[in-house]
């Protein structure tokens, strides 16, 4: 990958990387499975436990990136909005630039949700 380049895999192993709120996993993966883009880890869509998100109207496009698509998470009835996002269709040049292909990869607000690597 090119110096300056903001989009970089991770390669550690068997390291896990999980994200939580209120000791309830979102998301699971091994930190060669994620993706780091400008210091957001982002999980693999198998990774993510999906019955624990809803898709959120809010709008958002990135200049690099294109549209994102935020999810509200919900657990024990409680929801934070906006907490997760993911690029269900990134543009090519993104991709190109991170290295990989990261459509649909999830990411998590980390203000509101804890990543325990």
């Amino acid at each position: 990958m090119p110096p300056n380049n903001p989009g970089s895999q991770t390669a550690a192993g068997d390291a896990e990387t999980v994200s939580m709120v209120k000791q309830t996993t979102l998301a699971e993966a091994y930190t060669d499975e994620v993706i780091t883009i400008e210091g957001t880890v982002y999980f693999p869509p198998g990774a993510v436990d999906s019955e624990l998100l809803i898709e959120s109207d809010t709008l958002y496009i990135c200049p690099w990136k294109g549209r994102a698509q935020y999810y509200d998470v919900i657990i024990d009835g409680v929801r934070y909005r906006d907490a997760a996002w993911s690029y269900p269709s990134p543009k090519k040049t993104a991709v190109l630039r991170v290295g990989c292909d990261f459509s649909s990869y999830v990411a998590f607000d980390p203000a509101r949700v804890s990543l325990v690597a």
